[in-house]
């Protein structure tokens, strides 16, 4: 039957959400769930706030210690005869509920007057449908080809790769540990970042790498003795440990950064038509075709296929490393570019009500933990700017 059929689908919604928010869930379970949410808006919504709710301790402490026979009672009981076409809602609505709150779930429902039911698994459009900022999120492919879904998975050692243990820490970052006394071939791991994602990785020889969004890096689970070379594309803050017999290289979209130790940004989106090195610390020597320049800390060099390395200057450092420190930074900057930057971070589609606001400039400073409704009245402050949102596209107008 149809209502079977129905519950059945709830209880198992239920379990999936239960799992991924407890980082207990398997990788064909995350496909299952992640189609399911993808299958409608309002799918989205539901779970991104349930999902949110998971985190506030204090709602999730006092529904894990509520009396669950009670919660249960409180909705079977009820008299459905007052409200006979509710009889198959009811019934739903309670198996949902039952199903989360048996395994220890911190889901809630409220009850209404006069038996009206609230329930968060069955009423999508009282679910808050403000999009929450980007999180830490990465896919890690091992070097047979296996893919780990970091923000899936508990701490402690994921798996073992070319002679190193692949460890989450406790902060969620991903740190390679060398075993000792092991010998083994190269072999090569990626770590890719989704849109509305970031992460950071410490590689085999203690360079520090914080990703942002769609942004993937592949590297050598173990350095050779010659160099530590990785390949970038995206955008990536590098903390590189010192290792004066081995310098450290990032190709990058037909570039090369190369060091010894020392700080600095890459910007090298595939969808641009520059690579931008941004030097915060240390000495870096930029390569690009066949020209080589040396930066110093505050420097940043911009190149593009055609023109070589064409601007060599002191760069507004703070701007251009805003994203790794929670923060969107806009100087008189085109609103294509903002937009894209915006849309990276909040996985959302961007569209113009007039092709020329794309050119129109735009400055500010916003916070990158701000929901995308909190940032776009933000900048409407400005009187220059509207914005209009539908579930995931916003239009920009004057």
């Amino acid at each position: 039957m149809q209502e079977d059929k129905d519950i059945h689908d709830a209880l198992r919604r239920s379990e999936l959400i239960l799992k991924y928010i407890d980082k207990n869930i398997s990788e064909s379970e995350y496909r299952e769930l992640m189609q399911w949410v993808n299958a409608d808006p309002q799918h989205r919504e539901l779970f991104d706030s349930l999902v949110r709710d998971s985190q506030k301790e204090d709602r999730k402490g006092a529904w894990r210690k509520r009396n669950k026979e009670k919660a249960w009672n409180n909705i079977v009981l009820r008299k459905e005869e007052k409200h006979p076409l509710r009889k198959t809602y009811v019934r739903f609505a309670a198996a949902a509920v039952a199903a989360i709150m048996l395994m220890g779930g911190i889901f809630y429902y409220v009850s209404q007057p006069q038996n009206e039911y609230t329930v968060g698994l069955q009423k999508p459009a009282e679910v808050s449908s403000d999009i929450m900022p980007g999180s830490n999120k990465a896919v890690l492919t091992l070097s047979d080809g296996r893919q780990v879904l970091l923000d899936s998975v508990g701490q402690g050692v994921l798996t073992a790769d070319g002679g190193s243990e692949i460890i989450k820490s406790e902060d969620g970052n991903i740190v390679y540990a060398r075993k000792e006394n092991t010998v083994a071939a190269t072999s090569y791991n990626s770590i890719s970042i989704p849109r509305g994602g970031m992460y950071k990785v410490v590689l085999a020889d203690g360079t520090k790498v914080w990703l942002s969004s769609e942004t993937s890096l592949t590297y050598p689970v173990e350095f050779s003795h010659k160099e530590r070379r990785v390949q970038l594309s995206g955008e990536a803050y590098f903390e590189v440990a010192k290792d004066v017999h081995k310098p450290f290289i990032v190709e990058a979209q037909g570039a090369e950064v190369k060091v010894l130790g020392t700080q600095f940004n890459v910007n090298a989106y595939s969808s641009h038509s520059f690579v931008k090195t941004t030097l915060v610390e240390g000495a870096v020597e930029f390569r690009y075709d066949r020209e080589a320049v040396k930066l110093k800390p505050g420097q940043a060099a911009l190149a593009s296929e055609g023109q070589g390395i064409s601007n060599v200057s002191y760069a507004d450092v703070e701007r251009d490393i805003d994203w790794k420190n929670g923060f969107f930074i806009f100087r008189d900057e085109e609103l294509e570019s903002i937009m894209t930057r915006i849309s990276r971070w909040y996985d959302i589609e961007v569209q113009y009500e007039d092709e020329a606001l794309k050119k129109q400039v735009f400055g500010g400073k916003f916070s990158k933990n701000s929901t995308l409704s909190e940032l776009l009245k933000s900048m409407e402050l400005t009187g220059t700017i509207k914005f209009k949102r539908q579930e995931r596209r916003v239009t920009v107008m004057r």
